[in-house]
């Protein structure tokens, strides 16, 4: 809700700056200068953000737009037109009323606060740019006097994102995150990856392109999400994961709290969820805190000789998960016990998942991994697998893990 009512002023101000998709400014056009003002009474507030975000087709004016302009960061509370926001420069670092961007040859993008201090900008070296460009997939362009780029948004993604943005790419070591959240979405020069940002990390799901190619970039392209190495050259993906076609032209990937990647049309109607995982027991928070999930169904740890230690949080809702029913204390660890669940996994481990193990806890019976875990405080859940019984490997020997973000 802290961002909402500042789209009006992307609607009021846009037109002095990058108007709608396929907007193009000189350096010696005669505005090259805007500033974080009060357009309309009390619109805008302080902790204003540059932002670009695409505006739905209900306004029956302009229908689909991208905009580039102030956007209000916090204590905003109420909306006129409904934005969907793609990429901040300075979402880190807020100014306030009166800061200013501008454009010039040297530096490229400059935003100022008010007091003159450097809140943001292109850092532009030893280049000099000619115009600036916003196009219709919502890409901000710097370009030299041959329209060659020099700088674009699609290469500097406001980090932390869960959203990819058609055309866009991510390179290995790149990550769709959700900040605070659970989960993350990696490349790396092998493949595609989802995990549970617990400790250590978990993979849920992966793509691996069939072929050895070392991956140099993945990019978000027409009907696909494409891999690209050095071998296959830049209009030549190697192996790609098909997305169903859209009347839209416009679409996005975003990654979401539940752990699942759905792509979106401009309109923000699903199009498809990229993992395609049919079990949704295999998403590692689909029943919630401490719940099991079995075929679907989402249940708490039945009780141990009569006594039950967890209820649901929600009676109608099991997917919301279970809570103790009393709270863990480390004053009172001598009284902890652990209940022992028989034949389930953490979730659906894959092999590329399988954490690296202490070397104390490994090759251990698990009397010693119920120990081990009762006597750290921060335990709450220990994980233990006999010889051979994670993936295919046969070598692997019985190892105890814990995971503290239970």
């Amino acid at each position: 809700m802290g961002w909402a009512c500042c789209t009006v002023l992307l609607y009021l101000v846009l037109f002095s700056i990058i108007v709608l998709a396929n907007g193009y400014l000189t350096v010696n056009s005669s505005t090259t200068s805007w500033s974080n003002r009060e357009p309309v009474g009390d619109l805008l507030k302080t902790d204003a953000v540059i932002i670009l975000a695409s505006r739905s087709s209900g306004d029956p004016d302009y229908g689909h737009a991208c905009f580039c302009g102030f956007f209000c960061n916090q204590t905003c509370t109420s909306s006129r037109l409904a934005t969907f926001l793609l990429w901040s420069a300075n979402s880190k670092n807020p100014v306030s009323i009166n800061a200013t961007l501008k454009l010039n040859s040297e530096r490229g993008l400059v935003l100022q606060d008010a007091d003159g201090t450097v809140a943001w900008s292109t850092n532009i070296s030893n280049k000099s740019v000619a115009a600036i460009s916003l196009t219709d997939k919502c890409n901000l362009m710097l370009l030299d006097e041959n329209n060659a780029t020099i700088w674009q948004s699609f290469d500097h993604p406001s980090w932390p994102t869960d959203t990819l943005f058609y055309g866009q790419k991510l390179v290995p070591g790149q990550q769709l995150t959700i900040e605070g959240g659970l989960f993350s979405l990696s490349i790396t020069t092998r493949g595609l990856f989802a995990y549970i940002n617990s400790n250590p990390l978990l993979c849920y799901w992966y793509n691996r392109p069939t072929y050895l190619n070392i991956i140099s970039y993945f990019q978000f392209v027409s009907q696909s999400l494409s891999f690209f190495s050095v071998q296959s050259g830049p209009n030549s993906p190697f192996d790609k994961l098909s997305i169903p076609s859209s009347s839209l032209s416009m679409q996005y990937m975003r990654l979401e709290t539940d752990g699942h990647t759905r792509v979106y049309d401009q309109d923000w109607k699903e199009v498809d969820d990229l993992f395609q995982i049919t079990d949704l027991c295999a998403y590692p928070t689909f029943c919630g805190s401490y719940g099991i999930c079995t075929n679907g169904m989402c249940s708490c740890p039945g009780p141990i000789y009569g006594t039950s230690y967890f209820q649901r949080i929600e009676g109608r809702q099991p997917d919301r998960g279970c809570s103790l029913v009393i709270p863990l204390s480390c004053e009172a660890s001598k009284n902890h016990i652990l209940l022992e669940i028989q034949n389930i996994t953490y979730f659906s481990l894959l092999d590329t998942s399988i954490p690296e193990i202490n070397p104390n806890y490994q090759n251990i019976s698990l009397r010693t991994c119920t120990k081990a875990c009762l006597e750290n405080c921060s335990c709450k859940a220990a994980i233990y697998y006999p010889s051979g019984s994670i993936g295919t490997s046969s070598s692997v020997v019985a190892e105890c893990w814990a995971d503290p973000s239970f």
